[in-house]
Parts: structure tokens; sequence; C-alpha cells
């Protein structure tokens, strides 16, 4: 049973290809042709992407697996030393705990309880406030209910005197 790639898979091996087309030929030979091969055969042939050189590649609208592929292609074969491996394997491994850093409070579920809870409140409020202003109108209903009939009552009294 094989797996069948995504199409986003297929656009981002496109995507690398059209990154490799302008590299250096030392570099892009220092990637198997059986990778550029897979690339080739397994990139979706009528996505139409182009590399601005003019543009530094982060500011290219490349999509997340690309430059994960390309991370990769860096760690395997551009990495002139196990140093500069080492150091770039530590500067992706930091930048994935930020990342997950910045996912784990921007979904805390403390957080999103709290702002639930916030919700709820203010939303307790209204329907406080909704009821006062009704309990307000049934009371001047029957202020002005209660007026009319005293007012009614001094009438008639007012007339028997006469």
């Amino acid at each position: 049973m094989g797996t069948q790639m995504t199409v986003s898979c297929k656009e981002a091996y496109a995507q690398v290809l059209e990154v490799i087309k302008h590299m250096r030929q030392r570099d892009v030979e220092k990637i198997p042709a059986t990778l550029r091969d897979f690339f080739e055969t397994n990139s979706l042939k009528e996505y139409e992407f182009r590399i601005d050189p003019s543009i530094p590649l982060r500011e290219q609208n490349l999509n997340e697996k690309t430059l994960d592929l390309l991370a990769m292609l860096n760690i395997n074969f551009w990495c002139e030393t196990e140093s500069q491996k080492k150091t770039l394997i530590s500067k992706y491994a930091d930048n994935e705990k930020r990342y997950q850093e910045e996912l784990r409070e921007k979904y805390n579920p403390e957080k999103v309880f709290k702002s639930r809870q916030e919700e709820n409140e203010a939303i307790d409020d209204i329907e406080e406030l909704r009821g006062a202003e009704e309990k307000l109108l049934i009371e001047r209903r029957h202020a002005t209910l209660f007026g009319k009939m005293v007012s009614k009552i001094k009438e008639f009294f007012s007339k028997n005197r006469r």
C-alpha cells in the first residue's frame, strides 16, 4: 500500500526545485541526484512558483513544508563541518522551543478558560442589567397605574364632597 502525497507536499517539492535552480552548482551537486529526481518526479507540475533573486529567501512566501525541506537539506548536505551541523540543529531546536512556548501561551487552557469565564461574567452582568431594567419598567408601570388609581380615587372623593 503506497502513501499518497498531498498537494501541499507536491507544491513544496516544486518550491524546493525553484530554490535549487537559483543556487550555486556546487551546492546543488551536494544533494544526491536520487533526491533531486524524487523532487522532480513528485512535484506538482502545473504549480507556478517563481523566486525573485532580489528578495531574501525568508521573504519569498515559501510554505512551511518547503522551509522544513530546505532545513533538512541544509543540515544533511550543505553544512561543511559537524560543528556547523550542531550549531544549526541547536538553532532549529531553540526556534522550535520558542514556537511551542508561543503556542502554549496562545492556547493555554487556563487562559482560554479565564477568557470564557470573563465572557460569561459579562453576559451575566448584561442579563442582570436587563433584569433590573425590566424591574424598573414594571415598577414604573405599577407606579403609573397606582398613580392613576390614586388620582381616580381622589377625583371620586372630591366629586362626592361637592
